[in-house]
């Protein structure tokens, strides 16, 4: 409980959508959206790992650790929001980093690998996803990937 209270004070007054990056703040998100994972509140733990993802890659460079560790969370909560094409492309450019910073076949890599594929075994019973125009993401303004092609377990 007192670590909620003390993350939630920290995080008081600030927009994960609009918030400059700032170190301390990427921590205290991550944090707070691995917490709202585990309380099942995804929408709010996107919102937070959003912010953490963007905020560690503008301050570490795209292959850090705490870059990883931020996009795993919010393909985590993007997975158990029922947002499978967005989990599954966090997960592909997680898998993509992991391969080049641990190796192929390093322990990380293969464990999101597998997770790729059960995504791809999950997500066959939910509805296929929004194949419409791209949308941009505020922060960034570069487009929701649209190539390569989902995998075939999209094509429902």
């Amino acid at each position: 409980m007192r670590a909620r209270e003390v993350l939630r004070d920290a995080l008081a007054g600030v927009d994960p959508a609009t918030a400059e990056a700032n170190p301390a703040l990427a921590d205290a998100a991550h944090l707070q959206a691995e917490l709202l994972i585990r309380l099942g509140n995804s929408a709010a733990a996107i919102r937070w790992a959003s912010y953490a993802h963007h905020s560690h890659a503008h301050l570490h460079g795209p292959s850090a650790r705490p870059v990883l560790a931020a996009l795993h969370t919010l393909a985590t909560a993007q997975r158990q929001a029922g947002h499978h094409q967005r989990a599954y492309y966090a997960y592909r450019h997680l898998a993509d980093q992991l391969t080049v910073t641990a190796g192929p076949g390093a322990h990380p890599t293969l464990a999101t690998q597998a997770t790729l594929a059960l995504s791809c075994a999950t997500s066959a019973t939910a509805a296929p996803p929004d194949t419409s125009s791209p949308t941009r993401s505020p922060r960034t303004a570069v487009p929701t990937p649209t190539t390569p092609p989902p995998p075939a377990c999209f094509n429902t």
